[in-house]
């Protein structure tokens, strides 16, 4: 199209195709024509500005919101790892006796390389069996022990007597014997130092969590004297859940108040495309992140409350004022 063409078609244009003109140039990296700018009427002047302020409004106000949103979202992301980390935590510390059990030959599976491997149902049956075992034992006086809630403590020499094995040569907290020199004296109160705070860790450890998780039973505090028992693994899946749906809301209502700016400019999307990568992006970590969850506990994503998008309304509304 030459230029004589566009002077005639310029003078001719609506304030919201001129305000489309614009949108659209900037959403493909160019720069708008100034003419579209000179050749608009004062009659258009208001709708043509409140066009050009809504378009900034959520390419720059609101994307600074986007940003924030995704570096929380991001956070629920190491929650969630640090949840894994508990979840593994919690199996490793359930299995000494298991470990003892003479599993038939029927009850393994092949793994992805071959090799035999019992499945979680028939590990966590077995599992159970053996504590609900040791409880017993203890109850009768076979195994000198104690229980509280569902934490168990055994005496070691009593434990590995009963399971017919010497009991390891280890000190009173769970640590080898080591002989140093009695010019290393710093150097040994430097590591029983650490020693200690990992033996307070392993004090502490978690229980195996029992799925799905139930995250409406009340979670101690402080913690139970025995350990962590459940309390750690359902604290950080309740702090995922609540960020999740917290944050699905949000970035929800954001996308609803962009689709009402988008008819506004006739079904054109407002944002660039960097910003709408990054609104996709932190809706789908929250999808995802839902989906990782699945195995643990069932979130629900509500749609946001109308005071939710009515704020959203108002922050696009204030951000566009002349």
């Amino acid at each position: 199209m030459n230029d004589k063409r566009l002077d005639r078609l310029y003078p001719a244009l609506t304030a919201k195709e001129r305000g489309l003109l614009v949108l659209r140039a900037y959403k493909a990296g160019q720069k708008p024509d100034a003419e579209i700018y000179r050749s608009t009427p004062s009659s258009q002047g208001r709708a043509f500005n409140r066009y050009i302020r809504l378009m900034n409004a959520v390419n720059g106000e609101l994307a600074t919101v986007l940003q924030v949103l995704q570096v929380q979202v991001e956070k629920l992301d190491l929650r969630h790892a640090w949840f894994l980390t508990v979840h593994r935590w919690s199996i490793e510390t359930g299995v000494a006796a298991t470990e003892e059990h003479p599993f038939r030959d029927d009850e393994y599976i092949a793994g992805e390389d071959g090799e035999p491997l019992i499945p979680w149902p028939t590990w966590d049956r077995v599992e159970a069996e053996k504590r609900a075992e040791l409880k017993r034992l203890v109850a009768d006086g076979t195994i000198v022990g104690r229980t509280r809630g569902r934490a168990l403590s055994l005496n070691a020499g009593s434990f590995y007597d009963w399971l017919g094995r010497p009991v390891p040569a280890v000190t009173k907290r769970g640590a080898l014997y080591d002989v140093h020199r009695d010019e290393d004296a710093d150097e040994v109160a430097a590591l029983r130092r650490s020693r200690a705070m990992v033996q307070q860790v392993i004090d502490h450890a978690p229980q195996r969590l029992a799925l799905p998780l139930d995250l409406g039973t009340p979670i101690e505090s402080p913690l139970p004297a025995g350990g962590y028992e459940d309390s750690l693994g359902r604290a950080l899946a309740l702090a995922i859940r609540d960020g999740l749906q917290i944050h699905w809301q949000e970035l929800r209502a954001i996308e609803v108040g962009v689709g009402e700016v988008a008819e506004e400019f006739g079904g054109e999307d407002p944002l660039k495309p960097e910003v709408r990568a990054l609104l996709d992006g932190c809706l789908a970590s929250c999808t995802g992140l839902r989906g990782q969850m699945a195995d643990f506990v069932e979130i629900e994503l509500p749609e946001p409350a109308e005071d939710d998008v009515e704020q959203v309304r108002a922050f696009i509304e204030k951000m566009s004022e002349g």
